[in-house]
């Protein structure tokens, strides 16, 4: 059986360079195909339009160029990967979305396609990360590439998502590195208005202790990988985006879905396109590596 590529969408901007090496060193530990993707949207057509075969003929140059260039960076970076290109026509969002169902994973950078400025809500990784039925990776601009041996899990609730969880321990298995669990907690309204520190200390106990006591099956299935509980007091979104400055990627994200793929949720949205590592948002509903 055929295993699914990873998809990478591609423009030619630096931010896009970025999310395509990324990819390629995915590929590589995954021994998964790359499927490169350029999408000419609807400001394409109009130039078209506008110019007849002249128009359509420059675009098809800009579009081969765009993915030779892309290819090439695939080749010097991991020369085993094999890797495909695909030109499409209509907007990059929806030219993703519609290979995700076929997909192992949708790679994209965080940067907009114009100015190179972080993804605002609304834009192809927002939209991708929440309509899409696979895992969505965004790379973020600053993204050094330097391992730090740390993936992160985002935790919003006592119970880690199950499908988000396995996504993160098989790619610190992957990486080689270490399971970081962080769940962002903020207590009881009783234990953090107390006088007394030493009820907040029992609280605070007793949240990290139930997290610890949920990740115990994740250990025993994952004996090589290191699985760490980590409580922070704070909002998901701020305690995330500090857990992601020194990770090398965090999955955020709920449970598989039915139908059409699920929301991720507010959080998740807040993180994308401003966390110093590359994030995982899983909605989808068949686990990466299958």
């Amino acid at each position: 059986m055929t295993k699914p590529p990873l998809v990478v969408g591609v423009d030619g901007s630096p931010c896009s360079r970025r999310a395509v090496l990324w990819a390629a060193d995915e590929a590589a530990l995954r021994g998964d195909e790359l499927l490169l993707v350029h999408a000419q949207g609807d400001a394409d057509v109009d130039l078209v339009r506008r110019f007849g075969d002249p128009g359509l003929r420059a675009l098809e140059q800009v579009g081969e160029q765009v993915l030779a260039d892309a290819s090439a960076a695939v080749t010097a970076r991991q020369p085993g990967v094999t890797h495909r290109e695909l030109r499409s026509w209509g907007t990059p969002a929806r030219a993703l979305l519609d290979l995700g169902p076929d997909a192992s994973v949708i790679v994209i950078g965080a940067g907009s396609v114009r100015d190179g400025t972080r993804a605002p809500a609304g834009s192809v990784s927002g939209s991708l990360a929440e309509q899409a039925p696979c895992p969505v990776v965004v790379v973020p601009e600053g993204q050094s590439g330097v391992p730090r041996g740390r993936i992160v899990l985002g935790v919003s609730e006592a119970e880690p998502a199950r499908y988000a969880l396995e996504l993160a321990l098989y790619e610190a298995q992957l990486h080689g590195a270490a399971l970081v669990c962080v769940r962002a907690w903020q207590g009881t309204a009783r234990a953090l208005t107390t006088a007394r520190p030493t009820a907040i200390e029992r609280e605070t106990r007793a949240a990290l202790d139930l997290l610890d006591r949920r990740l115990a099956e994740a250990r025993a299935l994952h004996p090589r990988v290191a699985v760490l509980p980590c409580l922070v007091c704070g909002s998901p979104a701020q305690v995330w985006l500090l857990a992601a400055r020194d990770a090398d990627l965090m999955v955020l994200g709920g449970p598989p879905a039915t139908g059409q793929g699920s929301h991720p949720g507010p959080e998740p949205a807040a993180v994308v396109g401003h966390s110093s590592c590359p994030v995982m948002v899983v909605g989808g509903g068949r686990r990466s590596g299958d």
